[in-house]
C-alpha cells in the first residue's frame, strides 16, 4: 500500500529568522517560484498583529475545494500569534480560532489540500501543536542555547549547511571563525555567507580565513563572550583563534590588548 503523502507541515520554535527562512525554502519546494493563485492563499497578519478574522478565513479556505480542482496550498505565514492556544477565550478569538483549527487539522483537512503553517512559539504540548504532529509534520527550529556545552558544534553544522545550499566550500576552520562572529545570531549566517560569495568572486574557490577575515567583521559582545568561555573551558586553541580574530578587528593594538586582559580577569 502507498504511504500518504504529507500534506499539514508546522515550522515553529524560538529562532524567527530561521524558521521563516525555512518556511520560504519549503515552500518554493512545494508551489515553486511562482504559484498558482487558483491553488494558491496566503495568510499574514498586518501591522495590527494576528487577528480572529484572519484565521476564520483561513479556516474557511481550508474547507473549501480548489478552484479548478488539482490540490490547493494554504499558506499560514510567519504568525506571531501560536502563544494565544493556551488562553481561555472561546467564541472570535485568536485562540478559540486555533482551537478550532486543532480540531479541523485531527479530524483531516482532505488529500487535496497542504496546509503549511510557520512561526515562533507553539507550544507542543497544545492541542494545535499534537494534531500537526498526529497528521503531518512538526519542524522545530530554536537558537543554540550558549549556555549549553556544544552550542559552537551546532552552530557549526547550521552554517555549513547554509554554505553547502548556496554552492559554496566551506572548510571547518572558516566555519569556526563564523561560529565566533555571528555566535548564535542564525539571521546573520546568510548576510556573512553573500559577503564572501561577493569577495570572492562566487563559489568556484573554497573560502579561507583571510578571505573571512577580510570581510566578516563580528559583534565585541559576542566575541568577548566567546574568549571568556574558551578561557574557562581550558581551551587554548579557541582562546588564540578568539584573540587573533578580535585583534584583527581593531586598528589600536594597545586599547585591544588591554581590552583582552580586562575580559580574560
Amino acid at each position: 500500500m502507498a504511504k500518504k503523502s504529507v500534506n499539514v507541515f508546522l515550522l515553529s520554535g524560538n529562532d524567527g529568522s530561521l524558521i521563516h527562512a525555512e518556511a520560504d525554502k519549503l515552500l518554493r519546494s512545494i508551489v515553486g517560484d511562482n504559484p498558482d493563485p487558483f491553488a494558491f492563499e496566503l495568510f499574514q497578519e498586518g501591522d495590527a498583529g494576528p487577528t480572529a478574522a484572519m484565521l476564520y478565513s483561513m479556516l474557511r479556505s481550508l474547507k473549501s475545494p480548489p478552484f479548478l480542482g488539482g490540490r490547493k496550498t494554504v499558506w499560514l505565514k510567519h504568525f506571531t500569534g501560536f502563544a494565544a492556544e493556551g488562553e481561555k477565550k472561546g467564541g472570535d478569538t485568536v485562540a478559540g480560532a486555533l482551537r478550532e483549527l486543532a480540531e479541523l487539522i485531527k479530524a483531516g483537512i482532505g488529500e487535496d489540500m497542504v496546509l503549511v503553517m510557520d512561526g515562533v512559539g507553539i507550544n507542543r504540548n497544545q492541542a494545535l501543536a499534537k494534531a500537526c504532529e498526529a497528521v503531518g509534520e512538526v519542524r522545530i527550529f530554536n537558537q543554540p542555547d550558549r549556555k549549553k556545552a556544544g552550542w559552537e558544534r551546532s552552530m557549526l553544522v547550521y552554517i555549513q549547511q547554509a554554505a553547502a545550499d548556496k554552492g559554496l566550500r566551506l572548510p571547518e576552520d572558516v566555519g569556526n571563525f563564523l561560529v565566533d562572529i555571528v555566535g548564535t545570531d542564525t539571521s546573520r549566517v546568510d548576510t556573512e555567507l553573500e559577503k564572501l560569495i561577493c569577495y570572492c568572486g562566487g563559489t568556484e574557490r573554497p573560502v579561507t580565513i583571510a578571505d573571512a577575515e577580510a570581510v566578516c567583521t563580528g559583534q565585541a559582545e559576542e566575541m568577548t563572550w566567546v574568549l571568556g568561555n574558551a578561557i574557562g573551558s581550558r581551551r587554548l586553541a579557541d582562546v588564540l583563534q578568539v584573540v587573533n580574530s578580535l585583534v584583527g578587528q581593531e586598528k589600536d593594538d594597545d586599547r585591544t590588548a588591554r581590552s583582552l586582559i580586562i575580559n580574560a580577569a
